[in-house]
Formats: structure tokens, C-alpha cells, sequence
């Protein structure tokens, strides 16, 4: 999903008064400003959410139909990420210190050192491991930042409801590889959902994020974000890409 996110434009309002000039429209850069105040603002911050994604997108990648994705921060540095799909449960942890990732299935973890904060753990595991936790564009602290690095355009397509039937702004944005469309919250400028179209791919795949909760005052502590490895767990190594690049090469021979 790196490269493919959003921003978007409120629509103008009519001045109240007669004769009174209309109040300027909210311009894109706007809006994202005021999406990225929200979530930035937010010291702790959960989110839950929903992503599907089309086969011949999943093909030779680890990527389920449908995901249940928890996400759970504490700025600037520690985070929770936990998937689910079907008896497929994995979760991933870092505290600015050391990033952990487990089966919790088969009762398997990885725990390795990485020295990160939520602005950079992202661009470190997808340039040593290949790969990024989701919904990390959202949870950055400092999102504006991170979606205006993303993004080639945008455009502003009207308000409408999401899927769950909340009045949304709508807005069309190009990235590197694929063309998304993100629905916000009018009222609290809150992501509702995403659909992301690769048109790099033939068959012009999807991915769907559907946003069923966000929580910006949740009451847990640093303490609740911690990985403490379960009764009987088996640690084993993390190989980054370089060594599973290493391992296919041998296996060729």
C-alpha cells in the first residue's frame, strides 16, 4: 500500500446572511492538514478496520481475501498490529527499541533490534524485511507528511456516504502504482474507507479498507502494548531480504 493514499476538498458553503460573500472553499492541502491534526493529535490512537483484496492481487504474495486489522499506538514510537484472517492470526509489535512479529496460530516469534519511531519503522522493515505493516500512512506522526510524499495527484470528487452509509468528501488520488479513492468523515474528518485500484496489473486488481472504529482518547496504557512472548512459544530467526534472496540462489544450484 505504500504510494497509494489520499487527501481531499470540502465542498464551498453559502454565506448565511444575504449579501454576504460565500466562504472561500476548503482546498485540498486544507482538509489533509485538518485530517492529519486529527489523527497526529492523538496520543493514543486505536483503529479497526476491515481490508479485502482481489485474487490476482494475492497471487504469490501473503496476502489473505479478508483481513480484521487492530491497530493500536502510542506516539511517538510504540504500536500493535494485530490480523486476522480466518485461523490465521499474526500480530506485530515495536516500542521504538526492538520489532517483534508472531504466529500466534502456531505459537512462533520473531524479535529483532531496530531503533524506530512511527516516521520511519515502515521505510526500515520494507527496505531490510520487504515488507509494511498496514494502514501505516494513517498512523505516522505526522501523516500530512507521509500522504503528500505518496501521492502524484488528487482530485475532488463531491460528497457521499461510505459504505456504512456516513456522509463522506470524496477525493481521487494517483499514486506510483495505483489509483485510489478515499472516503473522510465530513463532520470529523476521520479515514472511512479506501479502495485502491493497481493499474500496473492487468486485470486492474483491488484492495478495499473499510474503517470500522477509530478510537483517539483509548485508555490503555504503554504497559497494555507490550510483547511478552505466550507459554511454550518458539523464537526463530527473521530473514531479511537479502538472505531469502540468498536462500532461492542456493536452491537453483
Amino acid at each position: 500500500m505504500a504510494g497509494v493514499l489520499a487527501t481531499f476538498l470540502a465542498g464551498a458553503f453559502l454565506g448565511g446572511a444575504c449579501g454576504r460573500a460565500p466562504a472561500p472553499p476548503l482546498d485540498a492541502d486544507q482538509i489533509l492538514r485538518r485530517m492529519s491534526d486529527v489523527l497526529a493529535g492523538a496520543q493514543r490512537l486505536e483503529i479497526t478496520a476491515r481490508r479485502e483484496a482481489d485474487a490476482d492481487l494475492r497471487q504469490g504474495r501473503d496476502l489473505p481475501a479478508q483481513t480484521s486489522i487492530n491497530v493500536r499506538l502510542v506516539r511517538p514510537q510504540r504500536i500493535v498490529v494485530q490480523l486476522e484472517s480466518g485461523a490465521d492470526r499474526r500480530a506485530m509489535y515495536a516500542d521504538g527499541n526492538a520489532f517483534t512479529i508472531q504466529d500466534v496460530g502456531k505459537n512462533l516469534y520473531s524479535t529483532i533490534p531496530m531503533r524506530s519511531t512511527l516516521d520511519d519503522l515502515d521505510d526500515q522493515l520494507e527496505h531490510i524485511y520487504g515488507f509494511v505493516p498496514p494502514l501505516f500512512e494513517f498512523v505516522t506522526n505526522n501523516p500530512y507528511k507521509s500522504i503528500q510524499a505518496r501521492v502524484t495527484s488528487l482530485k475532488y470528487l463531491g460528497q457521499g456516504p461510505d459504505a456504512a452509509g456516513v456522509p463522506c468528501h470524496r477525493i481521487a488520488v494517483a499514486g506510483d502504482v495505483a489509483d485510489a479513492e478515499l472516503w473522510v468523515g465530513t463532520t470529523d474528518f476521520l479515514p472511512r474507507q479506501l479502495i485502491a485500484t493497481f493499474r500496473t496489473i492487468a486485470s486492474h486488481p483491488q484492495v478495499r479498507l473499510y474503517f470500522s472504529g477509530w478510537n483517539t482518547a483509548p485508555k490503555w496504557t504503554d504497559a497494555d502494548l507490550a510483547f511478552a512472548p505466550p507459554a511454550g512459544a518458539m523464537k526463530i530467526p527473521m530473514r531479511t531480504v537479502a538472505e531469502m534472496d540468498e536462500l532461492r540462489r542456493s536452491q537453483k544450484r
